[in-house]
């Protein structure tokens, strides 16, 4: 510490060790971090483990239904799906059990809800038009739903928090799809009914 003498000169005062120790150490004080729990520790762990394992499983899955060899003279590949759907139903009924499987594994995850719903409608949608024959095989080869629930799956099992703000949007519109061709329908219907009523 300095010290101002007579004569404006200024000189050091030696202060005892411990003072020093002291005033260093109180400027020096920080707050521990606590530690994490053992059991936060361990079931982080075991969550890990859980999900090395189901994106394993969800890939291979994965690669044999939509991506297991490449179409030569193109960068698109294809898988078992497309095939197995040239015979009825077969296809469908395939893609919509790994559909739900993999909705189940979202949900056991704990998912955000309009993820999974998301995963949902990609899997009703792939069933819905898979039903079509030679069009509904040409849009399961360009859509691949359990390629992209696989892909929602491994991002936000990775990181939930990421954002849902485009998955909301599909929905909406969706949402919307559906309100305007039900009107159409309920449109459509009450008009042949009166074209039937009034030719009687």
């Amino acid at each position: 510490m300095s010290v101002t003498r007579p004569g404006g000169f200024e000189t050091l005062r030696h202060e005892p060790a411990s003072y020093r120790a002291h005033v260093t150490g109180l400027r020096s004080a920080r707050p521990a971090a606590a530690p994490l729990p053992r059991s936060a520790v361990v079931a982080g762990d075991a969550r890990s483990a859980r999900l090395s394992a189901a994106e394993r499983r969800i890939t291979l899955v994965g690669r044999i239904l939509d991506d297991l060899v490449e179409i030569p003279g193109t960068k698109r590949r294809i898988g078992v799906e497309p095939v197995i759907g040239l015979l009825p139903g077969a296809g469908d009924l395939l893609s919509a059990i790994v559909g739900i499987w993999l909705i189940v594994e979202a949900t056991r995850f704990k998912l955000p809800a309009v993820v999974v719903t998301r995963m949902a409608l990609n899997t009703l949608v792939d069933l819905v038009i898979g039903i079509v024959p030679i069009l509904g095989d040409l849009f399961d080869f360009a859509f691949k739903s359990n390629a992209r629930n696989a892909a929602l799956f491994r991002r936000y099992a990775a990181d939930p928090t990421s954002s849902t703000r485009e998955h909301k949007l599909v929905l909406i519109g969706a949402i919307l799809a559906i309100v305007g061709i039900g009107w159409l329908v309920v449109t459509l219907i009450a008009w042949l009914l009166s074209v039937e009523i009034a030719s009687l």
